[in-house]
């Protein structure tokens, strides 16, 4: 798999903040712990759905990310929780993502999320959903 460089991820991030100032149902959110950066989330409304899988409407969990030396100390439970309450006071009442199969997949397992078994034609990753509000 190809990496990508440093100034393609750069200018993907700022295509994506410039699409957040547009819409306040798209979020681009730094997330701190005792005052340090420790990663970002990217969720949003989905406009268009996916093509005959998804219909518009629901929350779409873009990307999450925490630096390695603060996994497992509840943040991304934490930011989980800010989401879903963010996405449900715009409207969603379900929210879909396409996790990482080997460290994704167990999180957004304990979160609620569950395999709806069908693929994103995007990404060809496995779709999963969850109802908002179910903890």
């Amino acid at each position: 798999m190809e990496q990508s460089t440093d100034n393609e991820i750069a200018n993907w991030l700022i295509g994506r903040i410039k699409i957040q100032g547009q819409r306040d149902t798209m979020h681009f959110e730094l997330i701190y712990y005792n005052d340090i950066l420790v990663g970002f989330a990217m969720y949003a409304i989905d406009l268009g759905g996916v093509r005959g899988i998804i219909e518009s409407g629901y929350g779409y969990i873009m990307e999450t990310y925490i630096m390695p030396d603060f996994r497992r100390k509840g943040i991304a439970s934490d930011v989980f929780i800010h989401m879903e309450d963010t996405l449900k006071l715009q409207g969603a009442r379900r929210i879909y993502l396409t996790p990482d199969s080997v460290r994704g997949v167990p999180f957004w397992e304990s979160v609620g999320f569950s395999d709806c078994r069908k693929i994103d034609p995007n990404n060809n990753m496995p779709i999963y959903i969850k109802d908002v509000g179910e903890r």
